[in-house]
């Protein structure tokens, strides 16, 4: 799309329209701990550059909580919620949809992970106002969220 109908380097666009201060965001060590605790593969899966993704992990201090990144770039610049985009994403990691957990801020994103069996989370502003059946569970920030899961014992 980028290159066809408008001529612009999609890998520049994206350098451009990620080149944002990032000063708002700070550690969060009730997250940290929550995510060291988590078993099993934690993947970031982003619409944006990976070079973005990972100045905000860096930032955020959660380099070492996550063992993957899939990127806009890695799914040929197609993104969520594209089935063929979360096709790719399981098989670059090999994960078996019906033992994963997808964490979203962006509700319509969550359809196609529903439909491909995995447990579906809306975090962020939008999780209490957002309808539909895709969304099994709602956070408002995901470190609580994720705390509640596991001293309650759920798998999800």
């Amino acid at each position: 799309l980028f290159r066809s109908h408008y001529e612009i380097d999609p890998h520049h666009f994206l350098a451009e329209v990620h080149d944002v201060p990032l000063d708002a965001l700070a550690p969060d060590p009730g997250l940290h701990a929550a995510l060291e605790r988590l078993q099993g593969p934690r993947l970031i899966f982003t619409n944006g550059s990976a070079g973005h993704a990972q100045r905000v992990m860096d930032k955020l201090e959660l380099t070492p909580f996550f063992d993957g990144v899939f990127a806009l770039e890695d799914a040929d610049l197609i993104p969520k919620p594209d089935p063929r985009t979360f096709h790719k994403m399981l098989a670059r990691f090999g994960v078996d949809p019906a033992t994963a957990c997808f964490f979203e801020d962006t509700p319509k994103n969550l359809e196609p992970a529903r439909d491909l069996g995995m447990t579906t989370v809306l975090v962020g502003t939008k999780a209490f106002t957002a309808e539909g059946d895709h969304i099994q569970h709602r956070a408002a920030s995901l470190g609580p969220f994720l705390t509640t899961a596991m001293l309650d014992g759920d798998p999800q």
